[in-house]
C-alpha cells in the first residue's frame, strides 16, 4: 500500500500531537520491587550548569524575566536494577520561589505525553501556570528519560527516497470531502494489515537506530521515570514535596504514590487524570464522543439553552447525516460537509470558548447560515470576559524480537559525541556547497532541494543518506558536474563531519518541528507498548466504536489506533506486569481536577481515579478542556489552596462562574 509523503507527514504530526490525546501510560517491567531501589535512589548527585546553556534552536529557554532559576543534570542508571550499568542523563530546572523564605516542600511538576518535554515549555510554567504558586514554593521541573533534554530517544522519520519520490512538492493526494463517508470501517483484519504495512518499515528502522546505540528500550517507562523523579528530589535535598501532574503526568504521579509511598510525597494534584485501570488504547475512540455528549447534556440541563435550542442532540445527528450526503452551501460561498462539522464539534476541548456557540451554530446550519460556523473556524470567538491562558520482566523481551531486527544492509547511524572544529568546518562547507549549486537549478527545483535540505535530520544519519540526497537533488546528465563534486566532498568528510551535517540541520526549524517540538515518539512507544498494548485488544476498540450513539465522531480514530497496535508489535519495550493495569490505592492527600470538555482524559477517567483514593478531593470545572490549571484563574486558586492545606476540601465555588454563557439565536428561540 503506497503512502504519499504528505500522508506520512500528517500521520507523524497526528501521532505526536495525539501523544497528549491518548495520555496513556502506566508502570513498567522492572524486576525490582518497590523499596528495593531506595538506597540507589539516594546515591544520585545533582550537577548544576549555567542556565544560559539551555537552548532550543539557539534560543535561550531561561530568560531574566523568570527570576532566579537553577539548572542541572543528574546521571542515573538506564536500568535501575543495575546501578553500575549504562548511565543516562536527566536535565532539571528549579524555578526558585520569589519568597526569600519559601515553604520547604516544593512542587515537582510531571509532564504529559508520554514523551513530552517540560523544559521546552519553561516560559509557560514559569510565567503563567505556576507563577502564583511560586510565591510560596520552589517549582521543580525535569525532562523525563528519553525526552528532549534527557538522553533523548530520537530516530529518523523518513528515508531519502520517501523525501523525494513521494514529496508533497511533487505530488499530493486529494480526498473528496464532499462525499467522504464518516462511517467507521470495522474490518479488524483489514485495518491491522494496512497499519502493519504503513508503520512496519519505519518502525523497524527506528528500533534499529536506537538499539544500535546500545539503548535498552525496555527501560523507558513509568516505573523507571518514577525512580528518576524520587532520585532527583533526594539529589536536590528536598525531604518532602508535592506532585503536580497533567495528562500522562498524572499516571506517573500515581506510580510514584504506589511505588514510593514513604519517599516524602506530601500531596498530589492530578490534573486531567489517566489512571492505570483505564484501557486507554481501547477507549481512545470514545473520548470525543463523551465530550460532545457532555456538551449536549450541559445545554439540556440549562433552562436558557434548552429553551433556545431544544432537542439539540437529535438535531445535530440529523444535521450531520444530511451534510454527509450534501454539504451545506452558505450564502457567502462557505461549504460545510460532514468532516467539517465533526472537526468543529470535537475541537471544543482545545478551543473551549467555542462551546457556548455550538448550539447556535447547529441551529444556523439547519437554515443554511454559516455565520457562527465561520466565526468558530476562524478563531474569532472568545469567551465573554475571558482571560484564558494558552499553553504556548514477566514476558519481557530478553533481546530485540526478530521483527525489530535491522535489514542486513542497514548502515549504522553515525554519532558525534563532542564538538569537533574540523567536523564543523567540513559540514558547513558541504551545506554551503549544496546551497551554491542549488542556485543553478530552476526556481522550483531549488526551493525543493533547499527545503528538503532542512529535513535531513529526519532521515537516517548515515553517509549513504547524504549520497542519496545529492543523487536525487542533482539528478540528470546536466547536473553531473555538481553531483560528482558533492559526492567527492561527502567521501572526504570524516564520520564526525557527516554527523555534524545532520546536527546542524536539526538546529533548523521545519514543518514537523513546528508541531512536534519537545515530543519524543520513541519514548511514547516505549511506555505505551510496555504498559498499555499488552493488556488491551484491538477487537475491543472496534466494539467500542460500534456502541457509540454517534459513531461518526470517531472518524479517523480506528485507523490511528490500528497504527498504535501495529507499532507495538514491532517495538521491543517488553511487557509490564499485571499490576500496571490495576487501580492505584493510596491515602496520600490528592486533588483531582477534571475538565467538562476534556477530549484527552474525559470526566469518567478522572472519576475512576477518585473512587480509589480515599484521601482525595474531586473538583470538576465546567467549560474546561485538557490541562485545567492553564484555563482559568479558578483552577489555579483551587490547586494552590489544596497544596497549602491538603487535608481540607478546597473552596471550589468559583467553578460556578465557568459555565457556558450560551450564545442566543438572533431571532428568538429555535424550535
Amino acid at each position: 500500500m503506497a503512502i504519499s509523503f504528505t500522508d506520512r507527514v500528517l500521520e507523524i504530526t497526528l501521532s505526536l500531537l495525539l501523544m497528549f490525546s491518548t495520555v496513556i501510560g502506566g508502570i513498567a517491567h522492572l524486576v525490582v520491587e518497590p523499596g528495593y531501589v531506595e538506597d540507589p535512589l539516594r546515591s544520585t548527585v545533582a550537577t548544576p550548569f549555567d542556565c544560559a546553556e539551555l537552548t532550543l534552536f539557539d534560543v535561550p529557554l531561561v530568560t531574566p524575566e523568570m527570576g532566579q532559576v537553577e539548572c542541572g543534570t543528574m546521571h542515573v542508571p538506564e536500568d535501575w536494577s543495575k546501578p553500575d550499568g549504562r548511565q543516562i542523563s536527566i536535565t532539571y530546572v528549579v524555578l526558585k520561589s520569589t519568597n526569600p523564605n519559601p515553604k520547604p516542600d516544593p512542587i515537582l511538576y510531571l509532564e504529559g505525553g508520554p514523551g513530552g518535554s517540560a523544559i521546552t515549555s519553561l516560559d509557560a510554567y514559569a510565567n503563567e501556570i505556576f507563577d502564583e504558586m511560586r510565591q510560596d514554593r520552589d517549582i521543580v521541573l525535569f525532562d523525563q528519560r528519553g525526552t528532549q533534554f534527557s538522553s533523548h530517544l530520537t530516530c529518523s522519520y523518513f528515508t531519502v527516497n520517501e523525501l523525494f519520490n513521494d514529496s508533497f512538492f511533487v505530488s499530493a493526494s486529494f480526498v473528496d470531502l464532499a462525499t467522504l463517508d464518516l462511517t467507521p470501517e470495522l474490518d479488524e483484519e483489514t485495518l491491522l494489515d494496512n497499519a502493519r504495512k504503513e508503520v512496519g518499515a519505519d518502525t523497524r528502522r527506528c528500533v534499529h537506530e536506537l538499539t544500535a546505540k546500545g539503548i535498552d528500550l525496555r527501560q523507558y517507562n513509568s516505573v523507571a521515570s518514577a525512580n528518576d523523579a524520587i532520585a532527583l528530589m533526594h539529589a536536590l535535598r528536598y525531604p518532602t514535596f508535592n506532585l503536580f501532574g497533567i495528562s500522562y503526568g498524572t499516571r506517573l504521579a500515581l506510580v510514584m504514590m504506589r511505588d514510593h509511598p514513604n519517599a516524602g510525597i506530601r500531596s498530589v494534584v492530578l490534573d486531567s487524570s489517566f489512571p492505570p485501570e483505564i484501557p486507554g488504547f481501547e477507549r481512545f475512540v470514545t473520548e470525543a464522543h463523551e465530550v460532545v455528549m457532555q456538551l449536549f447534556a450541559d445545554c439540556r440541563v440549562d433552562p436558557v439553552c434548552n429553551t433556545a435550542y431544544p432537542n439539540l442532540k437529535e438535531r445535530f445527528k440529523t444535521l450531520l447525516r444530511a451534510t454527509e450526503g450534501k454539504p451545506i452551501a452558505g450564502q457567502d460561498g462557505t461549504t460545510v460537509n460532514g468532516i467539517d462539522l465533526v472537526n468543529v464539534i470535537t475541537g471544543i476541548s482545545s478551543y473551549t470558548e467555542s462551546a457556548a456557540y455550538i448550539p447556535k451554530m447547529i441551529a444556523e446550519l439547519e437554515q443554511g447560515i454559516t455565520t457562527t460556523y465561520n466565526a468558530i473556524v476562524s478563531g474569532a470567538i472568545v469567551a465573554p470576559g475571558g482571560d484564558d491562558i494558552e499553553f504556548g520482566e514477566d514476558d519481557a523481551f530478553d533481546e530485540a524480537p526478530e521483527s525489530a531486527a535491522a535489514p542486513p544492509s542497514a548502515e549504522p547511524t553515525i554519532a558525534i559525541d563532542a564538538f569537533d572544529a574540523e567536523a564543523n568546518a567540513q559540514a558547513r562547507a558541504f551545506i554551503q556547497s549544496v546551497q551554491n549549486r542549488a542556485d543553478q537549478l530552476s526556481p522550483d527545483e531549488k526551493d525543493t532541494v533547499l527545503t528538503l535540505l532542512t529535513w535531513l535530520d529526519k532521515v537516517p544519519h548515515t553517509r549513504q543518506s547524504l549520497v542519496d540526497f545529492v543523487n536525487q537533488s542533482f539528478a540528470g546528465e546536466s547536473q553531473t558536474t555538481n553531483r560528482e563534486a558533492l559526492l567527492v566532498e561527502i567521501d572526504a568528510m570524516s564520520d564526525a563531519g557527516v554527523a555534524r551535517v545532520f546536527s546542524l540541520m536539526a538546529d533548523s526549524v521545519d514543518l514537523i518541528d513546528v508541531f512536534t517540538i519537545g515530543l519524543s515518539e520513541p519514548m511514547f512507544n516505549s511506555v505505551e507498548c510496555n504498559e498499555e498494548a499488552p493488556f488491551e485488544d484491538f477487537s475491543n476498540v472496534l466494539a467500542n466504536v460500534a456502541a457509540l450513539e454517534i459513531p461518526e465522531l470517531a472518524y479517523g480514530t480506528l485507523e490511528f489506533m490500528a497504527s498504535q497496535f501495529a507499532t507495538c508489535e514491532f517495538w521491543p519495550s517488553g511487557r509490564a506486569k499485571e499490576i500496571e493495569s490495576q487501580a492505584v490505592v493510596s491515602d496520600i492527600p490528592t486533588l483531582i481536577m477534571a475538565g467538562n470538555y476534556d477530549f484527552q482524559t474525559p470526566v469518567s477517567w478522572n472519576r475512576s481515579a477518585f473512587v480509589n483514593l480515599p484521601s482525595s478531593f474531586y473538583v470538576q470545572f465546567p467549560a474546561s478542556g485538557h490541562g485545567v490549571i492553564a484555563q482559568s484563574q479558578c483552577a489555579k486558586d483551587v490547586a494552590r489552596e489544596f497544596i497549602d492545606t491538603p487535608f481540607k476540601q478546597p473552596n471550589s465555588g468559583c467553578t460556578g462562574d465557568l459555565w457556558p454563557i450560551w450564545a442566543m439565536p438572533d431571532n428568538g428561540p429555535a424550535s
